[in-house]
């Protein structure tokens, strides 16, 4: 499996658990970055994360509803904040809907598919090849797509915005249909397995409808579509691109960033 992905365990935050599955009696005993890990709460309420071999907390947050771990092959401190999202904790948004995968493949393949243009067409059946728009800044990438989504009531043109902080938080804004915000985490269970999950909350006026439901299943199916490519896919450091396949090796620069033998994020990996 290593001669499949020859990369480390990338740097950065990613999901533990869902905040509500912690309580503070409660103990989760957890398998993450190839390390046997226990999350809890103090008795202030606050989560806690103890590598358990080297009896050694790490640091963890709660933030829009999930609980983030921070993972650096170095043991270097966090180097940037996650974000707020505003929608998570709005009334006028719905609660979470939970979708959950675990895949073998990295964290870079990953992103990499992302930013592979031509996929969406020839994969996943879109009308056409979209229009995308990519900006490297630090640890943050951002992507507009121009897509037509599939609905009930046939495709419609829509747009997809996408802001990845490092490899293990995503949060994903589809207007255009129907308002819906999902929160992408991949973390790595080690060098071989990732535990995707997708958290989808949409504006409660739009929830009732068909089309709601919709960009759900349609974005639940491209996932499903996915894994298997991911779980039988090669890792190739010089592949043989095409015209329409995307910016992958700006996205491969980037990524590097997040490997301790390519140092931390600063100015000369901006794009």
């Amino acid at each position: 499996m290593r001669e499949r992905f020859p990369l480390p365990i990338p740097n950065g935050w990613f999901q533990l658990a869902y905040a509500d599955e912690l309580t503070r009696s409660s103990v989760l005993p957890l398998r993450y970055f190839g390390k046997d890990l226990m999350l809890s709460r103090s008795e202030g309420g606050r989560p806690e994360l103890l590598e358990r071999a080297k009896g050694q907390h790490l640091p963890c947050i709660e933030r829009n509803r999930i609980l983030w771990g921070w993972h650096h092959a170095a043991g270097r401190a966090p180097e940037w904040e996650l974000p707020e999202v505003a929608e998570v904790s709005s009334e006028e948004w719905t609660p979470f809907e939970r979708h959950r995968w675990t895949v073998r493949t990295h964290n870079q393949e990953i992103g990499e598919n992302a930013v592979d243009r031509a996929h969406f067409r020839y994969v996943h059946g879109t009308a056409e090849v979209p229009e995308s728009e990519l900006h490297l800044d630090g640890h943050v990438r951002r992507a507009v797509q121009h897509v037509r989504m599939r609905t009930p009531r046939g495709e419609v043109p829509g747009q997809i915005r996408v802001e990845a902080h490092g490899m293990g938080c995503t949060i994903t804004r589809f207007t255009g249909i129907c308002e819906t915000v999902l929160l992408l985490s991949h973390t790595p269970i080690d060098g071989e397995t990732v535990d995707s999950r997708f958290s989808f909350t949409q504006k409660k006026s739009d929830a009732d409808s068909g089309v709601a439901a919709a960009v759900v299943r349609e974005v639940v199916r491209q996932m499903d579509q996915d894994i298997p490519i991911w779980e039988h896919k090669k890792y190739l450091e010089r592949p043989m691109l095409c015209d329409g396949d995307g910016p992958i090796p700006a996205y491969r620069r980037w990524a590097k960033q997040f490997y301790c033998s390519a140092g931390t994020a600063s100015s000369r990996n901006r794009r």
